[in-house]
């Protein structure tokens, strides 16, 4: 009984590890997602989880690159994993700079959308609103198209 009960405490222990790590930004794709590279050398691909920001080729799409780049560009950053997508990227809540998440604050300096197919946070979809309501970032222009209609149209 004493072994099995250490090899279900390894086992948390194990899973609990998996799912919190930390690693340096190597590379950021688009405004939600980056390459990290863990200390063990591990190289991983990270989407943002809850939100989505623009398409490259979108309106304000560079933009919301660049604004990710210069947060978390060559820092460390810890990552809660939450899930897989479809392709292969870990999809994380990620904290950069004393534990500031990093999927609140594009939401808050409206860099992206409250991703609500995926997501139904009360306080991510305040974030958003705060956002729009003030007129940041994206929601300075007229009319934003969401990344997933973005998308859609691309595939037409």
């Amino acid at each position: 009984m004493q072994k099995l009960l250490f090899l279900f405490v390894l086992l948390a222990n194990t899973l609990l590890l998996s799912a919190q790590t930390s690693g340096k930004v190597t590379k950021v794709a688009d405004g939600d997602t980056f390459t990290l590279i863990d200390s063990y050398g591990k190289i991983s691909k990270i989407r943002l989880y809850g939100i989505d920001s623009p398409e490259l080729n979108q309106p304000f799409g560079k933009d919301a690159k660049r604004f990710t780049t210069g947060l978390i560009l060559n820092q460390t950053v810890f990552i809660e994993k939450i899930s897989k997508d479809r392709n292969g990227r870990i999809v994380a809540k990620v904290y950069y700079s004393n534990r500031q998440s990093l999927n609140e604050e594009l939401l808050r300096k409206g860099i992206a959308w409250h991703f609500t197919k995926y997501d139904k946070s009360k306080s991510y979809a305040t974030l958003e609103k705060q956002a729009r309501l003030a007129k940041l970032g994206l929601w300075g222009f007229a009319n934003p198209i969401a990344p997933w209609d973005w998308r859609k149209r691309k595939k037409l």
